[in-house]
């Protein structure tokens, strides 16, 4: 997805108003740098723990334990098929482990 500057203009323009963000241009090509403002760090702190929960729902059906050391996997990890049971491992020396301690 590709956001366009008429996206964009008027959001930070609406950052600016609400003192969250602090515009100042720089000496070449009227460069513009934005930078939050102590209002504008509170503001996304807020949003975050707001969203937190939408994102721990998304994300969570797809974490894996490892077997052996039962840390969380969110992709990837290494899987074996040991004594008939396919097992997900977060790599490949907790899955030597695991079958060393069996």
């Amino acid at each position: 997805m590709k956001v366009s500057p008429g996206e964009i203009c008027p959001f930070l323009r609406s950052l600016k108003e609400r003192k969250f963000i602090k515009v100042s241009s720089r000496e070449s090509r009227d460069k513009k740098v934005y930078r939050l403002t102590k209002d504008g760090r509170v503001f996304v702190k807020n949003a975050i723990d707001r969203f937190a929960g939408v994102i721990n729902l998304a994300v969570e059906p797809r974490i894996i334990v490892c077997a052996h050391c039962g840390c969380e996997i969110y992709r990837g990890g290494h899987k074996e098929k040991i004594k008939g049971r396919l097992l997900v491992f977060c790599c490949k020396h907790c899955a030597e482990s695991f079958k060393r301690e069996k």
